[in-house]
């Protein structure tokens, strides 16, 4: 089932882009810090995909540096170059120019546009793909992989201290499945080891972000970080998860285990997520 299909997502263009500079500038704090000597030509790579990825056609004015919250960015606001083309590069994500807005020729704080979920999806995504894949050009996939591995794992591991806490993992499981109702196809639960399960057949996100150029990439940066993003809520909860949708194997084996009552990480074999219906 194609849920990006069938939903739309409202952007107030202002706020999605101070919003994406902000875990950006996180990504350029980690590259700088992981491989200094990578970056000053990863941003240059970055700038020409960027450019490459710009519709022809969008001529909008975007909003200057000076009118985005910086306080919290400590590397992008050097770079002016790059948040002038990001800008234009997330407009063509989100395919701009076949909305009204476009006829204003500049945008305005208060601007928004509905779009299909997909491409907002994507939008929200690409700006820090296409940083990861400039690198992969330049140093090639072995190398590119275990650098953006690294810094995905360092960036859903940050301390969350205002993050919920959970510390059952029935309670965790609920809070997911919340998350996971209007976005995935799921069946989830309990399993009689008091595992939380979560068997994921349809998934926005895997389904939009497929159209990249190298998945395994986009897994890296997305999907990868399932197994850290829960450490904030509970230390004693861990994952195993043999497949995803965004690898294309059609469905998400999610197992979550409590280090409290499971003393081993066992993953259901595959004949119990072939019965679970």
């Amino acid at each position: 089932m194609k849920l990006a299909e069938d939903r739309t997502q409202k952007v107030e263009i202002f706020k999605f882009f101070q919003g994406q500079f902000d875990e950006l500038d996180i990504y350029f704090i980690k590259l700088r810090e992981l491989k200094p000597e990578w970056f000053d030509e990863g941003i240059d790579e970055y700038l020409k995909i960027l450019d490459q990825k710009i519709q022809s056609k969008l001529r909008i004015t975007v909003f200057n540096q000076e009118e985005f919250a910086q306080d919290k960015w400590k590397i992008l606001g050097n770079y002016p170059n790059v948040i002038e083309k990001l800008q234009q590069a997330m407009l063509s994500f989100l395919k701009i120019e076949t909305f009204p807005i476009a006829e204003n020729n500049q945008l305005e704080k208060t601007d928004s546009i509905e779009v299909p979920f997909g491409d907002y999806v994507r939008c929200g995504y690409f700006h820090v793909y296409y940083l990861f894949y400039g690198l992969l050009q330049l140093k090639g996939k072995d190398l590119a992989y275990d650098v953006t591995r690294q810094i995905a794992e360092q960036f859903y591991s940050r301390p969350r201290p205002n993050g919920p806490k959970f510390d059952q993992l029935r309670e965790y499981g609920e809070f997911i499945d919340g998350l996971c109702l209007q976005t995935h196809n799921f069946l989830s639960g309990e399993d009689d080891q008091g595992h939380f399960i979560n068997k994921v057949v349809g998934c926005i996100w895997g389904e939009s972000l497929r159209v990249v150029e190298d998945p395994e990439l986009m897994y890296f940066l997305i999907c990868h970080g399932d197994f850290f993003s829960h450490k904030s809520m509970n230390e004693n909860f861990s994952l195993t998860r043999n497949y995803t949708i965004l690898q294309g194997h059609g469905v998400c084996d999610f197992c979550y285990h409590d280090a409290r009552i499971h003393k081993e990480k066992i993953h259901p074999d595959q004949a119990f997520w072939d019965n679970l219906k």
